[in-house]
């Protein structure tokens, strides 16, 4: 199953964050918009990563290997470095 069709990859969005966003990766967004994912979605999207890896038996690809690949995510977009802690947010925040 590809990760990007899969039900656990829904994320609301407004109608002006949805349009933006349009048809980049959610972390390529992210960055494009200086903002580091709230920490439930980051947790959804690397579970739904590490599961797309297992299921393809990637796991143990090197990352070269990865960035030759053509891949439901930006491997090179995952976070290795994460905000101080009382920096980050845990859930995003709807609009209403």
């Amino acid at each position: 199953m590809n990760v990007l069709y899969d039900a656990d990859n829904l994320v609301f969005a407004c109608r002006s964050c949805n349009s933006s966003k349009g048809k980049k990766d959610l972390m390529e967004w992210m960055e494009y918009r200086g903002q580091f994912l709230p920490l439930m979605i980051i947790r959804r999207y690397l579970k739904l990563t590490f599961n797309y890896c297992t299921q393809n038996d990637l796991l143990d690809a090197k990352i070269e290997e990865l960035r030759d690949m053509e891949l439901p995510f930006k491997i090179d977009l995952l976070p290795t470095r994460y905000p101080k802690p009382n920096e980050l947010i845990l859930n995003a925040k709807l609009k209403i």
